[in-house]
């Protein structure tokens, strides 16, 4: 599973089995933190700013042609990523290293290239991915977050962590998740598999919940989240998960956590069982 801790240091990443080549092949990867607060989400948007904006901007400053970024996910407004990935059609003499201290010394501070190199040219970073894995963190206690506000979800009251641990574990397996798929939701299928799902407590007064999936619909995890705290104030019972997800019921679920606790962790192409 992820990190319990998502505030801890960054560092230099080669990602889960992204095909890396070490010779130019015309299709970049990028591995991407950021701080999903003053963004629109990733995708470009009509009226705000959002992350795909700035990297393209950044990253068609350095190559010669205008350049288009696609992600492994659309995170909304207000989410964060640590292991976001996106590739790209690019052309340009720097090497890996040097294109990844061009780009963040381009970026906003808020948004950081960890991993920068060629990749082969059938990767992509969304339909090549075969496991994602999200993080939520929450503060419970009267005493409300400050520095790092924008960051959890404050709740006030304490939280029943090892009733939402179980209720957490009725999710595993592959079903119909139409119960936690926020309106607007435009896919085929509405099945996923979840591989783990697990609350820790890395410190006192502070829960992360980490869920890996092969992939997830429009706020699934903010939706399971909302839910899961709902077991936690004694509203749901554990084993009332798999009747409200075989529901396919929208309105049987708890509501929608809110953006700023949650964060894409890692993106996973091997498909190996999540450590």
């Amino acid at each position: 599973m992820a990190t319990a801790n998502p505030l801890a240091p960054l560092s230099d990443t080669r990602g889960k089995g992204i095909p890396w080549q070490s010779e130019p092949t015309g299709r970049l990867a990028l591995i991407l933190a950021y701080q999903g607060t003053a963004y629109a989400g990733w995708q470009r948007q009509p009226n705000g700013l959002t992350v795909q904006q700035v990297v393209e901007e950044s990253l068609s400053r350095i190559c010669p042609k205008k350049v288009m970024v696609h992600a492994a996910g659309r995170t909304d407004a207000g989410v964060h990523a640590r292991g976001q990935v996106a590739h790209a059609e690019a052309q340009t003499r720097l090497t890996p290293d040097e294109l990844r201290r061009a780009l963040n010394a381009l970026l906003p501070e808020d948004v950081l290239v960890r991993a920068a190199g060629w990749v082969d040219p059938e990767f992509h970073a969304q339909y090549s991915a075969r496991r994602k894995t999200y993080g939520y963190l929450i503060q419970t206690g009267r005493h409300r977050p400050l520095f790092d506000r924008d960051l959890i979800w404050h709740h006030p009251s304490p939280l029943d962590q090892a009733a939402m641990n179980a209720a957490a574990r009725e999710l595993l397996g592959q079903r119909d998740f139409s119960t936690f798929a926020g309106a607007g939701s435009e896919v085929k299928s509405h099945v996923r598999e979840i591989y783990a799902a697990r609350w820790e407590s890395p410190e006192p007064g502070r829960l992360w919940f980490t869920v890996t999936a092969d992939g997830f619909l429009r706020t699934m995890v903010r939706s399971m989240v909302g839910t899961l705290v709902q077991v936690g104030e004694g509203r749901f019972t554990p084993r009332s998960l798999s009747d409200i997800v075989a529901s396919r019921d929208r309105s049987r679920a708890g509501p929608t956590a809110p953006a700023r606790g949650l964060w894409l962790m890692n993106v996973d192409y091997r498909g190996e069982e999540p450590s």
